[in-house]
């Protein structure tokens, strides 16, 4: 068995600040929360005796700082690897804007289509197939055909967390529709490997919880 270890960045807005779209062409460092969240899963790492083989980042500040401060803390000796197959979406013209404003500017029904229905919208920049192509080709070469990796851990953006589900078909549709695929600053999921087949031990749960990650088996 091996287990893909997926966390979104840290926090990149402090308290008070105004919370808008970021994506690949925005380059937001992270507040002092941001630093506590990754020092937080370094931690539960710690506690659940987990040192990943391999941690991987997206080229962004808010996930190669993210991903920096874990390796540091658990004094791994392989340097963070920078893989741009983990970038945030570019949101277009939503960058830069809140939800409502969003709303405001191009209505709403783009908006809740991509939350809750997963289509996208015609305002990104890129095509979709190319997201779901990266991730494919990240999993392949570092997980499925990689089995001297028991584990890894991927530090990313919740748009591009996204499109790991797309690995679980069976449960995509229903976690799309129900708007479950969202994951929050600092959390993390959990999918597991064997013989051709992936499977989601979790997905946006707190790093502090310690029974999820001691399901991996070492």
């Amino acid at each position: 068995m091996q287990y893909l270890l997926l966390s979104r960045h840290g926090n990149t807005f402090a308290p008070g600040q105004k919370v808008v779209w970021v994506g690949a062409a925005n380059d937001l460092t992270l507040v002092d929360s941001g630093l506590l969240q990754a020092q937080s899963l370094a931690l539960a790492l710690k506690d659940a005796s987990i040192k990943p083989e391999k941690v991987y980042a997206a080229k962004l500040k808010r996930t190669s700082v993210y991903a920096q401060v874990i390796h540091d803390q658990l004094n791994l000796t392989e340097d963070v690897i920078i893989d741009n197959r983990l970038n945030e979406i570019d949101y277009g013209d939503w960058s830069g804007l809140t939800s409502d404003e969003i709303k405001d500017k191009f209505g709403q029904n783009e908006l809740l289509d991509w939350n809750q229905n997963g289509k996208w919208p015609k305002t990104f920049i890129g095509l979709e197939s190319e997201i779901e192509q990266q991730v494919k080709s990240f999993v392949e070469e570092n997980i499925e055909k990689r089995s001297d990796h028991k584990i890894i851990l991927a530090v990313t953006s919740n748009g591009r967390l996204k499109y790991f589900l797309k690995l679980l078909s069976d449960l995509y549709k229903d976690y799309v529709q129900t708007s479950k695929w969202k994951v929050a600053t600092g959390n993390i999921c959990l999918l597991s490997y064997d013989r051709g087949d992936w499977r989601l031990v979790f997905w946006n749960e707190k790093p502090e919880s310690k029974l999820s990650l001691a399901l991996i088996k070492r």
